[in-house]
């Protein structure tokens, strides 16, 4: 009896180990990074190939307690395929429809993306020339509680955290400044499980509330 031929199977597309500790060192700039359990992460996903231009990663979180009134909490969210990301840009009736289809989303995720990186025709063909084949998006929460008279008020930010594997400090100070344009600021109701959205999630605002990161 003949037997069958063997196929051969095609493994799955990992990010490499050079990069993911390229990309994992660029935390350090908001937070101690657990090196180990990022990297391990990383290189266990399927990386996004061919016309795939994301990867959403399974969840996973990262805490440190600045003080005794803030806590950062880091999730990482999404693998980026820099060679898609001209393909990823949003424009005419696609970019109107997606504005108004995530403008009051309470999904930080979801406006960091559509109405972020899509919209940014400029951050995608620095991801489209990187030094590199993927670019890491985090998402950064930051609770502080500030003391007004006798009362405690709690603030939450979220950031977005780009990684993306480019030298030029023009790139890097581009980066930090969308990190910063698209931060979101809320404050608890009191009384309530519930945040409101607040002005101080203006850049101007929000200076004081993240590192100094163009200084590191």
């Amino acid at each position: 009896m003949r037997g069958q031929p063997v196929r051969s199977i095609a493994l799955a597309p990992k990010i490499d180990a050079e990069l993911a500790d390229r990309l994992i060192a660029e935390i350090q700039r908001i937070m101690p990074a657990e090196h180990s359990d990022m990297q391990e992460l990383l290189m266990s996903v399927e990386a996004p190939t061919g016309r795939r231009p994301i990867h959403y990663l399974p969840f996973n979180q990262q805490q440190h307690v600045e003080d005794d009134t803030t806590t950062v909490t880091l999730s990482l969210v999404a693998l980026l395929n820099n060679n898609r990301m001209q393909n990823y840009h949003l424009a005419g009736i696609w970019r109107r429809l997606c504005f108004w289809a995530f403008k009051f989303s309470s999904n930080p995720m979801d406006r960091f993306i559509q109405l972020g990186i899509r919209m940014d025709a400029r951050l995608l063909q620095m991801m489209q020339a990187a030094n590199g084949d993927y670019s890491l998006l985090g998402i950064v929460q930051r609770d502080q509680i500030r003391k007004k008279w006798f009362f405690n008020r709690h603030f939450r930010f979220y950031q977005p955290l780009l990684l993306i594997p480019v030298t030029h400090h023009k790139h890097r100070a581009y980066i930090i400044d969308f990190e910063r344009r698209h931060t979101i600021g809320r404050i608890k109701i009191p009384l309530l499980p519930l945040f409101r959205k607040t002005a101080k999630s203006t850049p101007g605002a929000t200076s004081h509330c993240f590192p100094d990161q163009s200084t590191r």
